[in-house]
């Protein structure tokens, strides 16, 4: 994990960013347009899988999404495992703390949202960005710190563009003087994160804690 690449692996990252930001805002505008999320399900799936099979295919290996070999697997699966157990027994005592009650509604939230947050959600990004961008940055040999903050600058930049539609903003400027203090905290939860992936050697302790924080 996070080791030194070839020049061309860096440029892909900031190419393939660029564009993945690109299209991000691209998805905001046609949601509000057609009042539906079916386009941005459609591309965020289609690029996803379609980077997956890019790196795959170059390296013949799932150690540049973030899953570099059997060390500490089974023990972070398990450890995974509990924590997820234990983050879905606090949904429902919050949300029964709240409304009293657990209606079937209610139910169907509490456990629909949970491969939402922990597949669509917190296992794509981690692939994308503690894994595959984070990974191909190292390919632009500057100082590991820079790299790693750049990735954070990255990650916290890409919460802007479809964000900002979803939310009613239309002005790009407004939206980010508004979010400047949520970006500063995403961009240290991805620097917190990619310390525990190097730590770990794997990211599935990050995908655990990321979904735990939006499922939360």
């Amino acid at each position: 994990m996070y080791e030194k690449r070839e020049k061309l692996c860096g440029i892909i990252a900031v190419v393939y960013y660029i564009a993945y930001w690109f299209l991000l805002l691209l998805c905001g505008k046609v949601q509000v347009l057609t009042q539906s999320r079916l386009f941005t399900t459609v591309l965020y799936t289609l690029i996803f899988v379609l980077t997956v099979a890019f790196v795959y295919r170059k390296e013949h290996s799932w150690r540049s999404l973030g899953f570099p070999g059997e060390k500490n697997t089974k023990t972070d699966l398990w450890l995974g495992a509990v924590l997820i157990l234990a983050g879905i027994c606090i949904k429902i005592f919050l949300v029964w703390k709240v409304f009293g009650q657990l209606t079937g509604d209610l139910w169907f939230q509490i456990l629909w949202t949970i491969p939402y947050y922990l597949f669509y959600i917190a296992a794509v990004e981690e692939i994308l960005f503690r894994g595959f961008i984070q990974n191909y940055l190292f390919g632009l040999n500057l100082n590991p710190k820079l790299v790693f903050c750049l990735g954070g600058i990255f990650f916290s930049l890409f919460h802007l563009p479809y964000q900002m539609y979803n939310r009613g903003f239309s002005s790009l400027l407004v939206y980010t003087v508004q979010m400047i203090p949520s970006l500063v905290f995403i961009f240290f939860v991805h620097l917190a994160l990619c310390l525990i992936a190097k730590k770990r050697e794997s990211i599935i302790l990050p995908i655990v804690i990321h979904f735990l924080m939006d499922y939360l």
